[in-house]
């Protein structure tokens, strides 16, 4: 009996008149035309139907479209409607397929393929065949013939499925053979500039940037959530408060999700859905101790197959989470469905998370769960490492929602709370906290009393140091080590770092790199990762600034490798993998290495930011500034330093005060020197003034708004003086930027010979350790003394690395050796270019048919002409004048 066609399911949908293109995903489906199989995969309202749709309507190419439904999976159908879709470009099927199949139904159906495919092979012209709805089809031998339509496609056809699921039809192999062309989830999101199209012109809403974003990431750009959305706020009064406290219990979307998604699923897979939903991220191990299953593994892979709102977080697919919208529907189930269960799954997932070292996320999920006396053990046990990975905004809110008796009646929550406060700098909620957690010591035991008591002074330490009272801080920290028990390692390392600390921040750099590593030393006894990053992310610091630039990078390398391996071992990325790449940032940045070094600003910024440690996020800002800065772009920077200062409104602290004077340098560099000034007398700063070690760069940017303004001896005063400060605190790299500034005032002055004296000794201490930006951030002024000192055959080859290194030219077009008084001969270019590739004076002997002293006379010649003492200088100078070519 023959199949009656219904056509709508072969009319090619119309785009909508509203329609936001997708210029971006139009062009990844044309690079896909030479490709056999392009997929379209991804949930339900991810706008996979309308992309095609905008795709052939902006194409020149016939397209065959079916649109399947469940019906489909009887072959018959399937067959009957695949050839009255590849009629509707007059392909004119032959009728004898369906016939032939019709006779021999036993027949495996994939095999009457055949003549299908020789038919599409003598079409005149190519075209595509888009299946939609393919998540409908679970008949297999429907599966078999599509893979024996790849596995055989003719050149002149190009097929395209959109589904919600994955196909069963070999994806991996058609992707390892470079044949599919996928657009997935991810690619299929808006982006802010879509989603401000489709909300304010598609639906007319007119909401503001912030609004759009706000509801962007929260729907994660999915097309139906934004719609339904939109849908909501047409009518609502208050449009702001709507966008802020939109989540999945928003009536259209629970319907929609509830239809789409959860009411089709079987049982068992619903029950998984809603017990697993108090889970930020999901593993298999983790959801089978939740559910207490054993089958969680398969049923991860079936929802991702299924994409059923299930999001991957790795390459290995061993971690996920769900869509936010979903996962908020799914919690309002959990709680009316299995009300009296919740607790229990959170204790669940909690006890998981302490085994694995999770800690934070016990004590997040254990808060959720409502287990007060849970979470005081783990704080008791665990406060640095539960501070230090946990997002500090949550846990603060977490904490701060307890009842106040329940504060006043637990030390531990209340020093907990107390301390994730400090790191917020939320200060005036932290003092009285402290207070409620020592007003309980007389509760306690001896030990247990001193235990609370020296963790109570070691953030009090903390507090004291933040607040530039260093002496004050290592006195209360020294007090704190007295009542702490030796067996509390990682807070004992913890104190040592904040004495350390005090030390560094005070001049002291040679105290403050012994108590840095005696902390490593503890916290390495105490198998406690993650602080050992933290030390030595300071020590990164310390080596920098006491001018061991090549050790500070080893440091960051060793750091990192700790770091990245405690991601992998756990699962989890530390926010202190922030905390280190904003230190390996100004490394980089100091290599001049501006790159990476805007890469590591980057991620620790943004990690910065997720964790809520103020003190971080200010050096993230800066480094972005600075590295704005060193490009050009002063605008960009000073956006930045502005961030800073409206984020981190305390102007008594030195990372405020630095910011003021960081803008001050950006004027000066983009010859705002009014602007400069007025910094200058609104400062506060003056010659006279007791120099802390703390301030010394903004006394240094002092010296140079002096500079540029022409106050030479005054800026020389002041440069004697932090030369004298530099020396004394062993602070080689303020050592080296002063002697470079002394050395300019000297050449204004017009004194050039002592002016390269004092660069020669910036140069000396520079050079080892490759300190690059402290020279050319001094600009052009420095790079034409530098130019001067390389003529002269000091540190020739690293004044031609600073000099590659400066965005103007300072070397003459003219230059060459013609400048020399008595030019190279030929002979002794060829003997100087061996030398530049790394020659022996025996293998020069050799390749030139010279005696050995003979080309050591042709060595000597060539360093007396050229004004050098070796061949890594008479190399540099040579190629500084031309005589070897630059990248030889």
């Amino acid at each position: 009996m023959s199949t009656q066609i219904l056509t709508t399911k072969l009319h090619i949908p119309h785009p909508s008149s509203n329609l936001v293109s997708r210029t971006r995903l139009l062009e990844r489906l044309n690079e896909g035309w030479n490709r056999k199989l392009t997929l379209v995969s991804a949930p339900a309202g991810y706008g996979k139907t309308t992309l095609l749709s905008e795709w052939i309507s902006k194409s020149e190419m016939p397209f065959c479209w079916l649109s399947l439904d469940e019906q489909d999976n009887d072959i018959n159908r399937f067959l009957s409607y695949l050839l009255a879709s590849l009629d509707s470009i007059h392909f004119e099927s032959d009728e004898q397929i369906l016939s032939e199949y019709q006779s021999h139904p036993q027949d495996e159906f994939s095999g009457l393929m055949i003549p299908l495919i020789n038919q599409i092979s003598d079409f005149e012209g190519h075209f595509s065949l888009v299946l939609d709805d393919y998540h409908l089809i679970e008949n297999q031998q429907i599966h078999e013939a599509v893979i024996f339509l790849l596995e055989n496609i003719p050149k002149n056809i190009h097929l395209v499925i959109a589904s919600r699921a994955d196909p069963p039809i070999r994806l991996a192999h058609w992707r390892a053979r470079g044949e599919l062309s996928e657009i997935r989830v991810a690619d299929l999101r808006f982006t802010i500039e879509e989603a401000i199209n489709f909300l304010n012109q598609s639906m007319g809403l007119d909401l503001t940037v912030s609004d759009v974003t706000t509801l962007t990431d929260k729907t994660e750009g999915w097309i139906a959530g934004l719609q339904l959305a939109a849908i909501s706020l047409k009518n609502h009064p208050d449009r702001p408060t709507f966008v802020n406290t939109f989540a999945g219990d928003d009536r259209y979307i629970a319907d929609y999700l509830l239809d789409e998604a959860l009411r089709w699923q079987p049982n068992h897979i619903q029950t998984f859905l809603l017990q697993t939903s108090i889970l930020d991220r999901l593993c298999a191990p983790l959801c089978d101790t939740v559910t207490d299953r054993n089958d969680s593994r398969g049923i991860l892979k079936e929802l991702e197959r299924s994409n059923l709102f299930l999001v991957p977080l790795d390459n290995q697919r061993n971690w996920y989470r769900y869509h936010h919208l979903f996962a908020d529907l799914l919690r309002i189930r959990l709680k009316q469905e299995y009300c009296g269960v919740v607790a229990d799954l959170y204790q669940r997932a909690s006890s998981w998370h302490e085994q694995r070292q999770m800690l934070s996320e016990a004590v997040r999920l254990s808060l959720l769960g409502g287990d007060v006396e849970r979470v005081a053990k783990l704080m008791e046990g665990h406060l640095l490492a539960i501070v230090s990975t946990a997002e500090l905004s949550t846990l603060n809110r977490l904490l701060a929602s307890l009842p106040e008796d329940t504060l006043s009646n637990n030390p531990w929550l209340a020093l907990a709370t107390a301390w994730g406060m400090a790191y917020a700098w939320n200060l005036k909620s932290t003092e009285p906290l402290l207070d409620k957690a020592g007003s309980t010591l007389q509760d306690f035991d001896e030990n247990t009393q001193k235990r609370l008591r020296g963790r109570i002074q070691v953030l009090q330490s903390y507090i004291t140091g933040s607040r530039g009272d260093y002496t004050h801080s290592i006195r209360i920290a020294q007090n704190a080590l007295t009542d702490l028990p030796e067996t509390d390692v990682s807070m004992r390392s913890f104190t040592l770092l904040i004495i350390g600390n005090a030390h560094r921040f005070d001049g002291n750099l040679e105290g403050a790199l012994e108590f840095h590593n005696n902390a490593l030393s503890l916290s390495e006894e105490a198998g406690d990762t993650l602080l050992s990053v933290m030390i030595l992310s300071r020590l990164i610091d310390i080596y920098r600034t006491m001018g061991q630039l090549n050790r500070s990078y080893k440091t960051g390398m060793q750091a990192l490798e700790m770091a990245e391996n405690y991601q992998h071992q756990t699962g989890m990325q530390s926010f202190i993998l922030g905390y280190l790449k904003l230190r390996l940032s100004g490394v980089y940045y100091e290599r001049n290495e501006l790159e990476m070094a805007l890469q590591c600003a980057e991620v620790g910024l943004d990690l910065a930011k997720a964790w809520g440690a103020y003190d971080s996020i200010s050096l993230g800002y800066f480094n972005f500034a600075k590295i704005y800065q060193a490009y050009g772009n002063y605008r960009q920077a000073n956006d930045y330093l502005s961030q800073l200062k409206e984020s981190y409104p305390f102007e008594q602290r030195f990372q405020y005060k630095f910011a003021s004077a960081l803008e001050t340098q950006i004027h000066l560099r983009a010859g705002n020197l009014q602007m400069a000034e007025d910094w200058m007398k609104s400062c506060g700063l003056r010659l006279d003034d007791h120099i802390r070690f703390l301030d010394f760069q903004s006394y240094d940017v002092l010296a140079q708004v002096l500079i540029t303004g022409g106050q030479l001896s005054d800026a020389q005063v002041l440069l004697e003086r932090l030369l004298k400060i530099a020396e004394e605190t062993g602070a080689v790299e303020y050592e080296i930027r002063t002697l470079g500034r002394r050395a300019l005032v000297l050449q204004k002055q017009g004194d050039e010979d002592t002016a390269i004296a004092m660069l020669t000794r910036a140069l000396a201490l520079a050079a080892p350790e490759g300190y690059l930006r402290t020279f050319i951030d001094q600009g052009e002024p420095m790079a034409q003394l530098i130019y001067q000192a390389s003529l002269r055959g000091i540190h020739a080859s690293f004044c031609n690395q600073l000099l590659d290194g400066f965005s103007i030219s300072v070397v003459p077009d003219q230059l060459s050796q013609d400048d020399l008084v008595e030019p190279l001969s030929n002979r002794e270019v060829e003997v100087l270019t061996l030398i530049a590739e790394g020659y022996s004076n025996q293998e020069i002997a050799q390749d030139l048919h010279l005696s050995l002293y003979t080309v050591k006379s042709h060595a000597r010649n060539i360093y007396s002409k050229l004004g050098v003492k070796n061949r890594t200088e008479a190399v540099a100078k040579a190629r500084l004048l031309g005589i070897l070519p630059k990248n030889s």
